[in-house]
């Protein structure tokens, strides 16, 4: 079954220079569930002051059309405000979906948290691990 924008727990942690927010398939007793997730999240930045974002999908089973039209939002949104994205933690599966959605490909993709922190520009990975 596949999720839709709605049906998330968002674990957030800070760290330096940077928002994680963790995407976790909600079980039915979500405080966000029923909220718009590019509001949410870009609530989160504006609250912690924060224009850098790493949003780890690890926990993601299938990206759906949906979650991919939330990340682009979300990616356009951040960008426009001179913030930076990065996405990590994706299957193969939805990694080949990422990489084939249009809308998508100015959000850049790492393998975890730490390759997407440790890149100097957006959109370069490591080797071995194209975007």
């Amino acid at each position: 079954m596949s999720q839709t924008a709605t049906d998330w727990i968002l674990r957030v942690e800070r760290g330096p220079d940077w928002l994680f927010v963790r995407l976790l398939p909600d079980p039915g007793e979500s405080l966000l569930c029923g909220g718009d997730l590019v509001d949410s999240i870009w609530d989160m930045l504006q609250s912690h002051h924060a224009n850098r974002l790493v949003l780890e999908l690890d926990c993601v089973d299938t990206l759906d059309d949906s979650l991919l039209a939330d990340i682009s939002r979300l990616g356009t949104k951040v960008q426009a405000e001179g913030g930076m994205i990065r996405v990590c933690g994706l299957s193969e599966p939805n990694l080949m979906k990422l990489r084939a959605c249009p809308e998508a490909e100015h959000v850049p993709y790492f393998a975890n948290r730490e390759e997407a922190v440790g890149s100097r520009r957006a959109g370069i990975s490591s080797p071995g691990k194209p975007r």
